[in-house]
């Protein structure tokens, strides 16, 4: 009898804990880059402005090649209005 009901408690901590871990993960992210504003030849400001600063740079020979690393997909969830507490508004 005892460890049935230690054993529901586990459970719901966990339900619980793991709800708010999703939560916390579909709210962080960072927004998709907009790569279709780039093109070839185009200045180094304007690829950092839209890109962020490379993860890697490389120089060989006095040509400078940088190095971005881009995730799509990981967008923040917009929560509705009906669904978000007042608490969080």
């Amino acid at each position: 009898m005892l460890t049935s009901i230690v054993t529901r408690c586990v459970l719901l901590y966990f339900l619980v804990v793991l709800q708010g871990c999703s939560v916390g993960m579909a709210m962080s992210g960072k927004p998709d880059p907009n790569i279709g504003v780039l093109e070839i030849g185009q200045k180094r400001d304007i690829v950092l402005l839209n890109l962020g600063q490379p993860t890697k740079t490389i120089a060989k020979e006095g040509i400078r090649t940088d190095v971005f690393h881009l995730e799509r997909g990981n967008q923040p969830l917009q929560a509705e209005p009906w669904a978000t507490p007042r608490w969080m508004s």
